[in-house]
């Protein structure tokens, strides 16, 4: 009798430990998806009179100090999505790098710089990205990111289209701010705005080539501000706009980072945390919640197309 009741309890709890297997599991399950730091989950349990200390769920989510996270997603594509969210440690804003596979969807590291320079972007990718695996890779406009994704040798480079689309906006609104344009004024400068991001809209580089040669034939009566930036953004960068239309496995985004972000850490939880270690530990469980869905996701599409 005695020998069964310390079996079953072996397998209920283990030895010198007060919490219950399934208990453990179901904070590892909250975790996933909970939007709660260590002291708030600690707070939700005193509710219903289980007192359990945010230490003690640190320890069952086994938290470990450290600025970077990586995981194993099995053989890298090529082909990435690059960003950094901002959040707020200890009242001082700092960097959160954030590397997607593109093809699988899935983050595979994560790291936390105090600033965002071309010295650590550089370092954190080349630690992550094989030499032999860097066919690939879609970024923001930062100037930073240049000359770091240059000496890194990737093959191609995609920046933004959506974030191209903010600048514009923002390049508009700072030129018309406190002016006094007329109706057609403004007319013809949100006809050309939408010319100019008509060259983006397909992924035929030939339609591009076709749309941009239309827009240049109208350039005297394009207005100056924009035809300083058809010039010095358009032609310019022309092969970063551009690239996931020679390549279909580059996304003309970021949005697959910025996605996750969303869903791993938003709104006020970025300027919960003390320490860098605690943001770091915080999303972990949330960015391996996504990879696993976005695995079955995957392989549910290639079962059913493929």
């Amino acid at each position: 009798m005695i020998l069964g009741l310390k079996l079953i309890l072996k397998r209920l709890l283990k030895l010198y430990e007060r919490i219950c297997y399934s208990f453990k599991e179901n904070i590892r399950e909250k975790s996933k998806t909970g939007r709660k730091s260590l002291r708030g989950t600690s707070r939700d349990y005193e509710v219903d009179n289980i007192p359990i200390s945010h230490q003690s769920i640190q320890n069952i989510l086994n938290k470990e100090k450290a600025d970077e996270v990586s995981f194993d997603i099995g053989e890298l594509s090529g082909y990435y999505v690059f960003d950094e969210q901002h959040p707020i440690i200890n009242g001082i804003e700092m960097r959160k790098a954030q590397l997607v596979d593109a093809v699988k969807n899935q983050t595979f590291a994560v790291k936390i710089f105090d600033k965002s320079t071309a010295f650590n972007i550089k370092n954190f990718l080349k630690n992550h990205i094989p030499e032999n695996k860097r066919f690939g890779i879609t970024t923001d406009h930062k100037p930073v990111y240049n000359k770091v994704i240059e000496e890194l040798n990737f093959h191609n480079r995609q920046k933004c289209i959506f974030h191209l689309g903010k600048i514009i906006a923002d390049k508009v609104d700072k030129e018309i701010k406190g002016k006094n344009f007329t109706k057609n004024e403004l007319y013809e400068v949100d006809y050309y705005v939408f010319k100019i991001k008509k060259i983006f809209s397909t992924y035929d580089i030939s339609t591009a080539h076709e749309s941009l040669y239309l827009l240049l034939m109208e350039f005297d009566q394009i207005p100056g501000f924009l035809q300083e930036f058809i010039n010095n953004k358009v032609i310019k960068e022309w092969n970063e706009l551009t690239s996931f239309m020679i390549d279909y496995n580059i996304p003309k985004t970021s949005n697959q980072v910025e996605t996750s972000f969303r869903n791993s850490q938003h709104g006020d939880m970025k300027k919960q945390f003390k320490t860098t270690w605690g943001n770091i530990n915080y999303i972990k469980p949330k960015l391996q919640y996504q990879n696993e869905r976005n695995g079955i996701k995957k392989e549910f599409t290639s079962q059913v197309y493929g």
